[in-house]
C-alpha cells in the first residue's frame, strides 16, 4: 500500500500549489495523507474536498523549516501505506515520474528512492535549472531525519533519473487559483487572456 504524504501550513494563504500536488499523486497512492500544521485559513477544507485525509500536527512559529518538518515527519507512522512517498505542499510531481513510482513501488517492490527535484520561482521568471537529488520514497518508519527530504542519504540505490520526469519545486510560483496562474503566464509571454482565443494556437 502507498501512502503520499505532506504537511502544510496555511497553503491556501501562502499561494501554493497545494491542489495541483495532490491531483498529481492521488491517482497512484492509495491514500493521501495531509498533516495540517494549526492553519488558521481554509487549507484543512481545502484538503478535505480533495479526499485526504487530514491529521492534525504542531506549527512552530519561528521555529523554521528543520523543526516544522521534524515535527511533521514523526506523523509517518500514522500513514497506513508500507510505502511514504513524500511531497511538500509546493511540489508537484511530473506524471511519467510519479506513475514510473508507483510501477516500481507495486510491481518491482522497490521501497526507496531519490527523485530529481528543479525549483521554480516568481512564476517561471527565475528557474534553478541544477536539479538535485532528494529522498521521496522511503518505507514507513525508516526514515526519521528532519533534513531527509532535501538531502541524499547513504544506502539508498534506486536513483529515478530525469528522463522520467522531475519533481517541481514552485516555490512562490503558482499564486492564488488555477486560472490566476494561467492568467499571470500569459501575461508574461504576451498571450491573450482568454482560454477559447488559444485555440489552434499549437
Amino acid at each position: 500500500m502507498i501512502s503520499g504524504f505532506t504537511f502544510v501550513h496555511n497553503a491556501i494563504v501562502a499561494g501554493y500549489p497545494i491542489v495541483e500536488a495532490i491531483t498529481a499523486v492521488r491517482p497512484w497512492a492509495d491514500e493521501v495523507v495531509v498533516v495540517d500544521m494549526e492553519s488558521t485559513d481554509n487549507t484543512r477544507e481545502v484538503v478535505e474536498q480533495e479526499g485526504c485525509r487530514v491529521i492534525e500536527g504542531q506549527w512552530i512559529p519561528g521555529g523554521g523549516c528543520h523543526e516544522c518538518l521534524q515535527a511533521a515527519h514523526a506523523l509517518h507512522e500514522q500513514c497506513y501505506g508500507d510505502v511514504i512517498v513524500h511531497f511538500e505542499a509546493d511540489e508537484v510531481y511530473d506524471p511519467f515520474l510519479i506513475s514510473h513510482i508507483a510501477y516500481g513501488i507495486r510491481e518491482l517492490g522497490r521501497t526507496d528512492a531519490l527523485v530529481y527535484r528543479i525549483q521554480v520561482e516568481q512564476n517561471f521568471q527565475r528557474l534553478r535549472w541544477a536539479p538535485h537529488l532528494v529522498h521521496r520514497v522511503f518505507p514507513k518508519g525508516s526514515v526519521e531525519q528532519r533534513e531527509h527530504t532535501t538531502d541524499r542519504h547513504d544506502g539508498v540505490e534506486n536513483i529515478i533519473g530525469p528522463d522520467h520526469g522531475l519533481l517541481w519545486d514552485c516555490s512562490s510560483t503558482f499564486r492564488g487559483n488555477y486560472m490566476a496562474r494561467v492568467a499571470q503566464q500569459r501575461e508574461l509571454w504576451g498571450l491573450p487572456l482568454s482560454p477559447s482565443s488559444l485555440q489552434g494556437t499549437f
